[in-house]
């Protein structure tokens, strides 16, 4: 099991008193096609408006730019450096967490409208959803 599945979303389902399947949780740093039916953690923004990294290019966006869409957590990082591709040393100092990747998800299909947008850690609150593909248990 990787790191993140489970130190994050093991922590989250023990808080919740619910058991969760790792092929039903978005993997770390990945987009998904649809976030439907898949454990995920949202990010909330606490001001009404932020700034987010978008293309390079930093923009100011409101929660009215939200209208039924969230963000759903891809990975931390700096939106410069991208360790999976690998760094050299100098530039290994150079790399902060301090930034938050998200995709925008429509709140209604569950797809991604922008992808890999970047957003100060500081300015949101994350929440765990906890969802399945089991019919059983889905109300």
């Amino acid at each position: 099991m990787p790191l993140f599945y489970e130190m994050v979303y093991n922590t989250f389902a023990f808080k919740y008193g619910i058991e969760i399947n790792g092929d039903e949780t978005h993997t770390y740093m990945f987009t998904l096609r649809c976030y439907k039916g898949i454990n995920h953690i949202e990010c909330i923004p606490k001001h009404p408006s932020f700034k987010a990294l978008i293309n390079d290019e930093w923009i100011e966006m409101d929660k009215d730019d939200l209208e039924e869409k969230v963000l759903v957590f891809k990975s931390f990082g700096d939106g410069v450096h991208f360790l999976t591709g690998g760094l050299d040393v100098e530039e290994a100092y150079n790399v902060s967490f301090d930034l938050v990747e998200v995709d925008i998800v429509s709140e209604i299909t569950g797809y991604p409208s922008k992808t890999s947008v970047f957003i100060n850690k500081d300015q949101l609150d994350f929440v765990f959803v906890a969802e399945t593909y089991d019919k059983k248990i889905q109300r």
